[in-house]
């Protein structure tokens, strides 16, 4: 026999023993069991009392105040560094005006021969000139690299004795100065030696400050930085960066411009 048919055998016997049930009741009524641990926490969670809410104050109690520190107080400072950067680059070593004074005349070692065609006309002022200049310096193009031909048979004998002051920077702008002198007038005439206007020399480096000593001007020491400090009077001041005491009305910015212009130095 089936168990579907052992099953409505089994509800037909309820149904014979039961006479107040009806077909429909009985189906309805058939449930499976409910389950012993489903029934207990139900029951514990009807039975178990909400947690209270705790009370809220009625006034909420002040702020704690802030312990006063017991030790020595502290001030905010506000200061300013000011600078002046180099004007000119730093002087050249001996070591230094030799390599590049050796790079000049290898230079004329290497490179083609000079075509005055291609930089000057055929009988104009400036090619006279030029010619001249060339003949004084033995037909060395170089202005300021002395008596040396780079397409000699000597030509490898480039570097300078001990003690040589050809390499110095002084001695370049010397003969740079000399060179640029004109020696023939637009109208192809040689000038005499007298009449001839030498160029504009360049600045020298050391300044009047620099001679004199003079630490308040800005036009010395131009190869290095600059720094503004102060000095406050008493017997243990000393040399430092202007800097005040900072209040609570002012910002860092503002106390700043006063430390530049030395209007007010507080301690």
């Amino acid at each position: 026999m089936a168990a579907s048919s052992r099953g409505a055998f089994a509800v037909l016997g309820l149904l014979r023993t039961s006479p107040r049930l009806c077909r429909q009741c009985a189906r309805v009524q058939i449930r499976a069991p409910s389950r012993a641990y489903s029934g207990a926490a139900a029951a514990a969670a009807t039975t178990t009392p909400p947690n209270p809410r705790p009370s809220t104050p009625s006034s909420i109690p002040p702020e704690p105040k802030a312990a006063t520190p017991s030790g020595p107080g502290y001030r905010i400072k506000s200061g300013a560094i000011v600078t002046r950067a180099p004007l000119l680059t730093r002087p050249l070593t001996d070591f230094e005006q030799a390599y590049f004074f050796y790079q000049k005349r290898l230079e004329e070692r290497l490179t083609l021969p000079f075509i005055t065609s291609v930089y000057f006309k055929q009988d104009t002022p400036a090619l006279i000139d030029w010619n001249m200049k060339v003949k004084d310096r033995q037909g060395t193009v170089g202005k300021d690299v002395g008596m040396y031909n780079g397409k000699a048979s000597r030509a490898w004998d480039d570097e300078l004795l001990v003690g040589d002051k050809l390499s110095r920077h002084e001695t370049s702008v010397e003969l740079l100065l000399k060179d640029a002198v004109m020696r023939v007038s637009d109208d192809a005439e040689i000038i005499p030696e007298e009449d001839r206007v030498p160029p504009e020399a360049p600045q020298p480096r050391v300044s009047e400050a620099d001679k004199k000593g003079d630490k308040t001007r800005l036009d010395r020491a131009m190869d290095r930085t600059l720094y503004l400090v102060v000095k406050r009077d008493g017997k243990d001041a000393k040399w430092e960066f202007p800097a005040a005491a900072l209040s609570t009305e002012e910002n860092l910015h503002e106390v700043g411009f006063s430390f530049v212009t030395l209007s007010r130095l507080r301690g």
